[in-house]
């Protein structure tokens, strides 16, 4: 039974994949079909492949429906992504799900980079050329066709600031266009069996980049998608390591800040720790902050958690794993919000702290989805769903085995002289 269930399953699978189906249409567009040919296709329905497919698409929804009910009654869901793509902005595709900088048509490194929070990687994807100073012909001060200053790279010293102890003077501040050139190539993202993996890993220090330590990855709904309340949620796996810091978060649609609402951020040095957070005006001029971080049993870089957060104009409630971990008063956050998801790397925040001869590079941050409802009017009661099956755990790669040992050796026996070479076992 479990041969031929195995058999139906990847019979129903090749003639009806992306792959193959992908190819029919190819084919259909260069030339005319005939009906015989559609009936040709069609043969691949055998009976073993009809059941294959059912079994398929049955176990799939109910894989999926086992982890994607929030701990809360909800009316309805307004937002799912599991990452089977990832639907980005890119130039050849203006309208896509996903931005992969901070602040889309910004060519400042703050698009990049939270600088204010003592962030050290650059937010990148393939297809970025690097960015140049420029220089203003007419002026010959470096200029920016956004009018924004970047990071002091250097250029040359503004006049009168070479000194003994600063020989290479105070550069200008660097006013950023795009580089002329092919993307850099650099892809924090990667489609993996559970979804998406975002990676961070070490950059070599360049001025098309900012000259920046490290680059990562970042993904906003700003283009597509913002939602005034509601339940908001990911699934995902951390990763461990001094100054790593996962975040799924939500900001104004409006681009203002505060205020903000972080459903879950982590330091990678404290891979038991949930840190949930609203960030709100208290009167016109002072802003306040609301941080509670939740103790887990589990070591979160070992597996998928789900975090959740419900918002409604009276309350927001945080969840870990369809368990409520803290509530409070709404403190005024009443604007529709877009999703941000990204690994930065440093932060001036001591839970975060930076990286070490410890921290292990690439390190990953896997997401298995992202998905919105929204809420029924009222409070928000107590939860009473619990957290479904998760996707396993991404499991490291096993370390190399340790290299063996060798010894060269040279012995006589009579007139004779041997030489060899001693492995060890």
């Amino acid at each position: 039974m479990r041969r031929t269930l195995f058999a139906a399953l990847l019979g129903a699978w090749e003639p009806l994949s992306p792959a193959a189906f992908g190819r029919t249409l190819k084919t259909a567009r260069r030339r005319r079909w005939a009906f015989d040919d559609w009936l040709m296709w069609a043969d691949h329905f055998t009976p073993h492949v009809l059941i294959g497919w059912v079994v398929c698409m049955v176990l799939a929804l109910s894989a999926t429906a086992a982890f994607a009910s929030p701990p809360i009654p909800t009316t309805g869901q307004t937002f799912s992504e599991d990452f089977s793509t990832l639907d980005r902005v890119t130039a050849s595709n203006p309208k896509g799900r996903w931005s992969t900088t901070l602040a889309p048509g910004n060519l400042s490194l703050g698009a990049r980079q939270l600088q204010s929070n003592g962030e050290a990687e650059v937010y990148l994807e393939p297809e970025f050329p690097g960015m140049d100073c420029g220089v203003d012909p007419v002026s010959g001060t470096p200029w920016n066709i956004y009018g924004r200053a970047g990071p002091p790279v250097y250029i040359a010293p503004m006049p009168g600031t070479v000194t003994a102890t600063n020989p290479l003077g105070t550069p200008y501040p660097c006013y950023t266009h795009l580089h002329a050139g092919p993307g850099l190539g650099f892809n924090p993202f990667k489609l993996v069996p559970t979804g998406l993996a975002i990676t961070a890993d070490k950059l070599p220090r360049d001025p098309l980049t900012w000259n920046g330590l490290y680059y990562s990855g970042a993904l906003t709904t700003l283009p597509s998608f913002a939602q005034l309340y509601g339940y908001f949620e990911v699934i995902a796996q951390s990763p461990a390591g001094d100054g790593l810091w996962p975040a799924f978060w939500l900001l104004p649609k409006d681009r203002t800040w505060p205020p903000e609402i972080d459903v879950t951020e982590q330091g990678g040095r404290d891979v038991h720790t949930v840190w949930q957070s609203s960030h709100f005006w208290i009167n016109a001029t002072t802003k306040g902050w609301h941080s509670a971080g939740t103790v887990q049993a589990a070591d979160l870089s070992k597996g998928f958690h789900a975090y959740g957060a419900a918002w409604t104009p009276t309350e927001i409630v945080w969840y870990v794993d369809n368990v409520e971990t803290r509530r409070e008063p709404n403190p005024g956050i009443n604007k529709p919000m877009y999703i941000l998801i990204n690994l930065a790397v440093c932060g001036s925040w001591q839970a975060i702290g930076c990286t070490d001869a410890t921290t292990v590079f690439p390190a990953t941050f896997y997401v298995a989805s992202v998905k919105a409802w929204t809420l029924p009017a009222g409070p928000v009661p107590a939860a009473t769903l619990p957290v479904g099956p998760l996707p396993p755990p991404v499991l490291p790669p096993p370390p190399p085995p340790p290299a063996k040992r060798t010894m060269d050796v040279v012995g006589k026996m009579g007139s004779a002289t041997f030489v060899g070479t001693l492995t060890e076992q």
